[in-house]
């Protein structure tokens, strides 16, 4: 096994390593992103964030790269606590390109 390993080239290693750090790296920062953007949302809308989880795999489909999807759970001072999918653009500056999908209340 270690000599598999050793027979593998360097520039291959390297190449792997970078790549994992550029992928820790833009994952990191996007998900920062998407959590500045969804505060401006909620400010807009009057919402306080309870929770907010970013989401790898979601029921509504359309998970292609660079879309970012978000659980969070909101508190508005009249209709209360509600929960919903928010779906975006990694990059996306405006508060009103976030698509909202709320649950539905059984």
């Amino acid at each position: 096994m270690l000599e598999t390993i050793r027979s593998i080239p360097l520039g291959l290693w390297l190449g792997l390593g970078g790549g994992l750090a550029f992928a820790i790296i833009y994952i990191s920062a996007t998900h920062r992103h998407g959590l500045q953007l969804i505060e401006r949302w909620a400010e807009i809308n009057r919402f306080e964030i309870v929770t907010a989880k970013r989401r790898t795999f979601v029921p509504l489909g359309g998970q292609w790269k660079g879309i970012s999807f978000f659980r969070v759970r909101v508190r508005h001072a009249i209709e209360g606590t509600k929960d919903c999918l928010l779906r975006f653009r990694d990059w996306a500056q405006d508060p009103k390109e976030i698509q909202v999908f709320w649950d539905a209340k059984v």
